[in-house]
This record gives structure tokens, C-alpha cells and sequence, in this order.
């Protein structure tokens, strides 16, 4: 059963890539990244050690428009975050079959609308709400993410792949937006209401 499971997964991988040429349109890269997609991962705990990743591109890019894109459960954890400009929840909920994956092809071109010049994808699992595949699929130009030993997909949807050396998330995604030694101090930023 696993291995039948396993083997369906990887068809699944090459044939959303296949799928995807068909309607991704790449723009050129700019020099400077304005506008900045941020794939946080998982569940509460995932988006709350992703914060030092998310105040380390901030620094790098003070200017830039940074979205962050959340499982639709965390995204009260964002609406505070002083490194971001805005949240976007994700419509994903995970391997939920054919709905699910029309679903990511209809998201993919709302995200392509927005014209973001520029993805960081925090952790890649397939099938989560946050994987890899959406900047792909959006054709965003310049596409940055944790290189998957063993996993083909990941060289092909990144245009950027980084090699992760820590076993801790949150020094892992500090790795892939390149501030390793910055601040590893976690953020969680509540209103005056909230703390009553």
C-alpha cells in the first residue's frame, strides 16, 4: 500500500510539472525585487519559526512589498507582523484529489496576476498548502527554495535552489533567504485586546 501510495506521488510530480508548462508564462527578472511572495509552511508552530526568516528579508529588502502566503488556520498569527506588507491565506487545504489540484491552477493565476517578481518557498512539501509548485505554476521569474536531495521536482520549480545544512526550521529558513547569521530570535507580535 505504501509503495503503490509512493509511486502514484511521484507520477503526480511529474505530471503537475508537465501540466504546468502548459500554462505557466515567465516574466523578465528585475534587477531589484519590488513586489515578494513568502511561502510560510505548515501549521501554527511551522509560520511562528519562520519569523527570523521573514525579519531577515526585510533588512535585505526594506523597500519591496513582502506578502506572505499562510495556511488558511495561521494567518491570525501574521496580522501583526511588523516584516510584511501583506497575508494571503492560502484557498490549499492539502492532497484533497482532483478538486484540489484544478483548485492550485486557478489559484496559481490569481497569484500571477498580482506580478510578483520574486518567491521564497520556506519549506517544500508536496501537497501542503504552501508547497513549491505555486510559484511555478505563476510563473514568478526568480524562484528561491530548500534543494531536496533525492527530489527532482525541486531543481526544476526553483530557479534558486539553496542546499540546507541545519536540521532546526528556523535556521533552515534562514538559510534560504541567505541571512544564516542573522537574528535568530522568534517574533510573535500581539495586540493590547489579544493580551487581555
Amino acid at each position: 500500500k505504501f509503495r503503490c501510495a509512493e509511486a502514484l506521488q511521484k507520477t503526480a510530480f511529474r505530471g503537475y510539472a508537465a501540466c504546468a508548462g502548459l500554462f505557466r508564462v515567465t516574466r523578465q527578472e528585475p534587477p531589484s525585487p519590488l513586489r515578494i511572495l513568502v511561502l510560510a509552511p505548515g501549521g501554527i508552530g511551522d509560520v511562528v519559526l519562520t519569523t527570523p526568516a521573514l525579519r531577515a528579508l526585510r533588512r535585505r529588502h526594506p523597500d519591496a512589498h513582502i506578502a506572505c502566503l499562510v495556511p488558511s488556520g495561521a494567518k491570525g498569527l501574521l496580522k501583526t507582523c511588523p516584516f510584511i506588507n501583506e497575508i494571503i491565506p492560502s484557498p490549499i487545504r492539502g492532497r484533497g484529489g482532483l478538486r484540489d489540484f484544478l483548485r492550485r491552477f486557478s489559484f496559481a493565476r490569481e497569484i500571477q496576476n498580482r506580478r510578483f517578481d520574486l518567491s521564497v518557498t520556506l519549506r517544500h512539501w508536496y501537497g501542503q498548502a504552501c508547497d513549491g509548485y505555486l510559484p511555478y505554476l505563476a510563473g514568478i521569474p526568480r524562484r528561491v527554495g530548500p534543494f531536496i536531495p533525492g527530489r527532482r521536482e525541486t531543481a526544476t520549480i526553483f530557479t534558486h535552489p539553496v542546499t540546507i545544512t541545519s536540521e532546526h526550521q528556523a535556521d533552515a529558513a534562514l538559510e534560504v533567504v541567505g541571512g544564516s547569521d542573522e537574528d535568530r530570535a522568534l517574533h510573535l507580535q500581539t495586540t493590547e485586546a489579544e493580551r487581555a
